[in-house]
């Protein structure tokens, strides 16, 4: 049994590294494009400041690599520079999702596997995210 927990253990740890280098790449792209929104709306810093009532220097640290701006001063930017976010949330295929001491697994992004990794994603107490 320990060598079926290490292997599933082992497992886990790798789809929660290849999720955390994809969150942080979004979170990349989307700073990229937002900035480049505000540069082809042909505004400045100091008037997407203006619009948001910051300072250029709170603007300027926003649009830094790395800042991590709450969701609500992103939609304040998005807003000021003429642009609309979206948000979509999916499953990572090949993700392993504990249960209790049983792991599940979703093998792929199907209709049936993501309505069960769904449910058993609710069902889970020890869940957060990472800072």
């Amino acid at each position: 049994m320990s060598f079926l927990k290490n292997i599933l253990d082992s497992a886990r740890e790798s789809a929660d590294h290849q999720r955390a280098r994809i969150l942080a790449k979004n979170d990349y792209k989307l700073r990229r494009d937002l900035v480049q929104a505000r540069r082809d709306a042909g505004l400045t810093q100091p008037e997407v400041a203006e619009r948001m009532g910051i300072s250029q220097q709170a603007v300027s640290k926003l649009e830094r690599y790395d800042s991590d701006p709450k969701l609500s001063t992103l939609r304040r930017y998005a807003h000021a520079v003429e642009a609309v976010v979206d948000h979509k949330v999916t499953p990572q295929a090949g993700q392993v999702i504990w249960q209790g001491a049983v792991p599940q697994f979703i093998l792929a992004d199907s209709g049936v596997t993501l309505r069960t990794a769904t449910y058993i994603a609710s069902k889970r107490t020890d869940f957060a995210l990472a800072g």
